[in-house]
């Protein structure tokens, strides 16, 4: 296996290449626009076949309805996507292996800002009732840096998330209707 971390300095966004090397196919998920040359550049220097993009999130860089096969495999293992809707109307979030590409669905410690268009009860639902119930040990990988890390595990987040851990689905909803009040 072949797992690349990607940074974009100046949004702070993270992509990810997944590579099944003895299969020669790779994932490549939530890719940035600035990142081609070197997503291009690995995939030739480790002889490999991109065989999709996948977005767990839209915010205007790649299609509406972006990329959510169903069945895909990398490898011998799937590649489950799990509907996340909350940050966004049609968030999903990739399960591959133990490992769980998260986009802005859950960062490590925290939560991305509510956007005009997010559902906050299903958002908490979405992490609550579908992540949480991953193993302890299952990596967790954001979209965008959070404080520094790059890595958690749903155990660490079940535990010690500040939006989610310990706390109601209402006082959820009540703090990001107050957030958006601020901002408006």
């Amino acid at each position: 296996m072949l797992f690349r971390q990607l940074l974009t300095p100046r949004c702070q966004r993270l992509s990810y290449l997944v590579a099944d090397q003895r299969g020669g196919e790779a994932l490549l998920i939530d890719p940035h626009p600035s990142q081609r040359t070197v997503v291009k550049a690995l995939l030739s220097d480790c002889q490999l076949r991109l065989k999709a993009e996948l977005f767990t999130h839209h915010h205007g860089l790649q299609p509406a309805d972006g990329h959510r096969p169903h069945s895909l495999h990398l490898g011998r293992f799937p590649v489950h996507t799990l509907p996340t809707p909350g940050h966004t109307r049609a968030d999903v979030c990739y399960l591959w292996q133990d490992r769980l590409f998260s986009g802005d669905t859950l960062h490590p410690a925290g939560c991305p800002a509510p956007l005009a268009d997010s559902l906050p009860g299903r958002w908490f639902d979405s992490v609550t009732r579908e992540l949480f119930t991953l193993p302890d040990e299952t990596l967790v990988f954001p979209g965008h840096l959070s404080d520094g890390r790059t890595v958690s595990t749903i155990g660490e987040e079940r535990r010690r998330n500040v939006f989610f851990s310990g706390v109601s689905r209402e006082s959820f909803i009540a703090r990001f209707q107050r957030l958006r009040t601020a901002e408006s």
